[in-house]
C-alpha cells in the first residue's frame, strides 16, 4: 500500500510538472500577439500568472504553499482571461451573460491545465498526509 501511494504521489507531481510547463509556456506564448494598449494592467496580469505557474513550481518547497500560490494563479488566470475574452464572445453572440463567458473561458485548454494543476497540488497533498501519532 505505502509503495502504490509512493508511486501515485510521483505520478500527480510529474504530471503537475507537465500542466505547469503547459501554463507557463501558454503564458509566455500570449505575450507575443497582446496589444498591451488596450487594457494594460490587465493584460500584463493576463500574461504574468500563468507565466509565473513553473516557477511556483520549482521553488517552493511546502506544498500548501504551492498550493495556495497556484490557487491564486488559476483564480486570477481565469479572471482576466474571461474579461480579456468577455468582448469577443459577446461579440460573435456565444456567450450571453457573464457566467458563460466565464463558462467558456474555463474551458480553454490552459485554464483547463491550471486548474488541472490545482487539484493535483490537493492530491498530492492528500497522498502525503501523515496521520498524527496516538497517544498512549
Amino acid at each position: 500500500m505505502k509503495k502504490l501511494k509512493e508511486a501515485l504521489w510521483l505520478t500527480a507531481r510529474a504530471v503537475t510538472g507537465i500542466l505547469c510547463m503547459v501554463v507557463t509556456f501558454r503564458g509566455a506564448l500570449s505575450i507575443y500577439g497582446m496589444d498591451f494598449r488596450i487594457n494594460p494592467i490587465l493584460s500584463v496580469t493576463y500574461c504574468t500568472l500563468p507565466t509565473l505557474s513553473i516557477f511556483v513550481f520549482a521553488l517552493v518547497r511546502r506544498l500548501r504553499v504551492e498550493f495556495l500560490a497556484h490557487l491564486i494563479i488559476a483564480s486570477g488566470y481565469l479572471a482576466s482571461f474571461s474579461m480579456l475574452n468577455w468582448r469577443t464572445c459577446s461579440e460573435l453572440g456565444y456567450c450571453g451573460t457573464v457566467g458563460a463567458t466565464v463558462w467558456e473561458t474555463f474551458r480553454v485548454r490552459p485554464v483547463l491545465c491550471a486548474w488541472g494543476v490545482v487539484l493535483l497540488i490537493a492530491l498530492t497533498i492528500l497522498l502525503d498526509h501523515k496521520p498524527a501519532a496516538r497517544a498512549a
